[in-house]
């Protein structure tokens, strides 16, 4: 009798403790895998990717860049279209203007106390160092150098200003957006 009352009470000490702790990690387990974009190079998240919507779209674009000025974060969202545009570089100009782009990159955005360093990972950051210092002697530039920086800074926008973002927006612009 008293085995079964033990029993039963671990039962549900592991029914409201251990089983939301575990479906809260597996479930962050299952949003960390890629999505690739039809019309980009680079590797998204389904955050990243809508905010890429947003951010493509004339008239809502400018609408979260003044939401990001109002917020303090406009160097994230400098950092997003810096990335965006040199995915196209590396698609259509020379390995020097690509070098070039990529230095100009990580003086504005990547190297500590730049004049918009953007909030990521040290360990990406120094991924992206090392990359440059491994790189003295040639020209040649990864096209996914910045993929993880992107990643973390679309992340950290998605988890921290989309939802407010989506809630000042007027319901017929969410449907626009959404649909």
């Amino acid at each position: 009798m008293i085995y079964a009352n033990l029993c039963g009470i671990m039962l549900i000490l592991m029914i409201n403790f251990a089983f939301p702790i575990w479906l809260v990690r597996n479930r962050n387990r299952r949003h960390r895998g890629k999505v690739y974009a039809t019309n980009l190079s680079s590797p998204q998240t389904v955050k990243s990717g809508r905010l890429l919507a947003i951010i493509k779209d004339e008239e809502f674009g400018k609408k979260l860049e003044d939401f990001c000025r109002e917020n303090y974060c406009l160097d994230s969202l400098y950092f997003i279209y810096f990335v965006l545009e040199f995915l196209k570089d590396v698609e259509t100009k020379e390995t020097d203007d690509i070098s070039q782009s990529f230095q100009r990159g990580l003086n504005q955005f990547i190297l500590p106390f730049s004049r918009l360093e953007v909030n990521i990972s040290s360990k990406c950051r120094q991924r992206i160092v090392a990359s440059q210092s491994s790189q003295q002697g040639s020209q040649e530039v990864p096209s996914d150098i910045f993929n993880e920086a992107f990643e973390e800074v679309a992340g950290m926008l998605y988890e921290n200003l989309y939802t407010s973002f989506m809630r000042r927006l007027k319901p017929l612009e969410k449907a626009m957006i959404s649909g």
